[in-house]
């Protein structure tokens, strides 16, 4: 269920549907990712970031939705995401230009990834590797949706 947040990204012109997180466990690895947001039935390419926001002193984990080309309120409505490409580690910006400049560099790679339809490997792809970061990259590239069907 989207919440009612601090409006930063709001502020910087990338507008976000903070997601009420009912389990950690259910989430793949802090960072930025490549999403798709299911609003009413409807997906939008969106932007996702799993972290604390370092930049503005959050000390609590949250889950920020950009949908693109999206204008309506998502307020108190649920939005189904589904993780598509890991695309960075969250980090702590300098300023929040700086931030902003980076979701603009973030957004332009999530526009590319959907155009090129770039294959994210399945997670047996992912178990075949036999490498000491397979938990990592398992984590930050397999298919993941929020919340869990079990769950909803």
């Amino acid at each position: 269920v989207v919440e009612h947040g601090n409006a930063i990204g709001t502020t910087l012109g990338f507008p976000t549907a903070n997601i009420r997180l009912n389990s950690a466990k259910q989430l793949p690895a802090s960072g930025v990712y490549s999403v798709v947001a299911q609003v009413n039935g409807v997906e939008y390419k969106a932007l996702a970031n799993i972290g604390t926001n370092p930049t503005v002193g959050n000390d609590h984990l949250s889950l920020e939705v950009h949908l693109l080309d999206f204008q309506a309120d998502l307020y108190d409505q649920p939005l189904t995401i589904s993780f598509l490409h890991f695309l960075r580690e969250e980090k702590k910006f300098v300023s929040l230009d700086e931030l902003k400049k980076q979701i603009a560099e973030d957004v332009s790679k999530a526009i590319y990834i959907k155009k090129r339809r770039i294959v994210i490997p399945t997670t047996q792809s992912l178990l075949n590797l036999k490498s000491n970061t397979m938990k990592n990259t398992v984590q930050r590239y397999c298919f993941f949706t929020y919340p869990p069907n079990n769950l909803t």
